[in-house]
């Protein structure tokens, strides 16, 4: 971990130099993604429809800083055991800042054609959990939340249309660790696939 936050320090670093040596060719962009993450705890798993926005500056064409936001899950389940009833609402969300990279596959310089990008960052997962539960008649209703401070990693594949717009089929990966006072610890491993839009200004 001590070596990853280093090398996003550095990458940072470069990226806030880089309008020095490439003045004029940075964009701005926006990005809208939608998906399905798959939720694994302690052996099970789970998935729901999953989405994130972002925002950020490309300084050249294959450097630049991202920040976002993400909705992970957010499904009402059943609950049964010991004689107890009731449903469970699990969420995850996050957000978080990295560095990204892109590399156009069709030829260096041009503003279309097909891409490969991967990023690679920081991010906060805040994870909380609401039950309502009815065991021989009385109603038990609580919640829990805890956050979890952690590395995101992901690659996509993509085409550009022109300078402007774009399109992708993307991969994330995160795996925070929860701790709820009275219940103990647990990782969490989220897998992402998503289509994403993207507009460059």
């Amino acid at each position: 971990m001590k070596k990853m936050m280093t090398a996003l320090a550095v990458g940072v670093a470069c990226a806030f130099v880089a309008p020095t040596a490439f003045a004029g060719e940075g964009q701005g962009f926006v990005a809208a993604e939608v998906g399905q993450s798959r939720i694994k705890i302690e052996g099970e798993s789970s998935t729901d429809t999953s989405f994130a926005i972002r925002g950020g500056y490309m300084f050249n064409n294959n450097l630049g800083v991202e920040g976002f936001y993400g909705h992970y899950y957010d499904k009402s389940l059943s609950a049964s055991d010991s004689g107890m009833t009731g449903t469970l609402k699990p969420t995850l969300n996050a957000y978080g800042v990295g560095v990204v990279g892109k590399w156009n596959l069709t030829g260096e310089g041009r503003s279309d054609g097909l891409f490969a990008k991967g990023h690679l960052g920081v991010m906060q997962a805040n994870a909380k959990a609401s039950a309502t539960l009815t065991s021989g008649g009385t109603t038990y209703s609580g919640s829990a939340k805890s956050n979890s401070t952690t590395a995101y990693v992901g690659v996509g594949l993509g085409y550009d249309f022109n300078r402007n717009v774009g399109v992708s089929v993307n991969y994330d990966y995160f795996r925070p660790k929860f701790k709820i006072d009275g219940i103990g610890s647990s990782n969490v491993t989220v897998n992402t696939w998503s289509l994403g839009f993207e507009y460059r200004f």
